[in-house]
């Protein structure tokens, strides 16, 4: 069972990290779905020596930026941070926590490109929890269940939606955790399926439950973004490449292409969809923590959220001469910069993948100076 502590009034000051902000003191206290000027009491959810975290459960004075939410599931539910402001607003929060980043904030400041689509509906994948009783997410800060919205999760298709609660009508004994994906499939974890997104060319394919970009609709420009980084003719590495679908996407502007990731389905669909398209490359399985393929002059690099490995980094200093870096975290992509004092940024973009949450992706272009 979660521990429980007294309700508390807070005045929270500003925007910090993560889609929360803060109160400052000599305890301060991170808020979630409170604003900046607003006087708000909150529920502690954790407790830490020098910090704790809350959820808003009332608020006494409104900031103007105030908006009502959309979903009766917030703030409780821990999924979404800007349902209480316009979508222009969250725009300008992501980016200004951006330049509070150092040294990305200076480096992306006056070349920072924003890609948006549809705020709503955007997810092709989702995670439902079920306690028992209650399918749903998981509160903030909490294992306990906030029920699925009667609805639905606005940042899910209706198509998605409705297939989720079709599930759960029918399940005698749902699963604690399941991953539910477009058109229509709960995942199981226990079998190697098969997923599928379309694309100009046919349909990709990768493994139900390995990791896929989460947005349909900014897929294909974050294709077009990285593609036009690549040089012309150039021998091509992509570290933690998935399924090659950039790979794939960008191949006809490289001399030659390898890709290399973490999970062996990963590669396995990998090969399968460039033998189906007619592409060239070579594939192999390496534990990226600890070793590291001999990489081209140009590389590519889309890692999860703990970025770029020592090791990764350490090799993209002795052999790269431009890379393209696609990240999902930016405080680690702000780290990895700090790694690899030879290069400069030459070019960036921010595709908000998440709208309603505080998490971006940003792709970056790196030259040796």
């Amino acid at each position: 069972m979660s521990p429980t502590f007294p309700e508390e009034r807070l005045n929270p000051a500003r925007w910090a990290q993560n889609g929360l902000v803060i109160a400052p003191g000599s305890h301060p206290t991170f808020i979630h779905g409170a604003l900046p000027g607003e006087v708000v009491r909150a529920s502690i959810v954790k407790r830490q020596a020098k910090l704790s975290f809350a959820r808003t459960s009332a608020v006494e004075k409104s900031s103007a930026d105030r908006i009502a939410s959309d979903c009766s599931a917030f703030p409780e539910c821990g999924g979404c941070s800007f349902r209480h402001v316009s979508y222009a607003h969250e725009l300008e929060i992501k980016r200004q926590l951006i330049r509070e980043l150092k040294p990305l904030g200076d480096l992306t400041a006056d070349i920072l490109e924003i890609f948006t689509g549809e705020p709503t509906g955007y997810r092709n994948q989702t995670r439902i929890q079920w306690d028992g009783k209650n399918a749903g997410f998981f509160g903030y800060h909490l294992h306990s269940v906030v029920p699925f919205p009667e609805h639905g999760c606005k940042n899910l298709s209706d198509r998605l939606n409705t297939f989720i609660r079709q599930h759960y009508k029918s399940q005698k004994s749902p699963s604690r955790e399941t991953t539910f994906r477009e058109p229509g499939i709960a995942v199981d974890p226990t079998k190697a399926g098969a997923a599928t997104f379309d694309l100009p060319g046919g349909a990709w394919k990768f493994a139900a439950s390995g990791f896929f970009q989460a947005n349909k609709f900014l897929i294909l420009p974050w294709l077009n973004f990285i593609k036009d980084l690549v040089p012309d003719a150039t021998p091509l590495s992509e570290l933690y490449c998935g399924s090659g679908i950039i790979g794939g996407w960008v191949g006809d502007r490289a001399k030659s292409y390898s890709g290399t990731d973490v999970a062996r389905p990963n590669i396995e669909f990998a090969r399968e969809n460039f033998k189906a398209r007619g592409l060239k490359g070579s594939f192999e399985v390496m534990d990226l923590e600890r070793e590291v393929p001999e990489l081209k002059p140009t590389c590519i690099a889309n890692p999860a959220r703990a970025g770029l490995s020592p090791a990764v980094c350490d090799a993209i200093r002795a052999n790269v001469k431009t890379l393209i870096y696609s990240s999902c975290n930016p405080a680690t992509l702000n780290r990895d910069l700090t790694r690899l004092p030879e290069f400069s940024l030459t070019n960036c973009a921010m595709f908000d993948f998440f709208p309603r949450t505080h998490h971006v992706e940003m792709v970056i272009r790196l030259d040796r100076k």
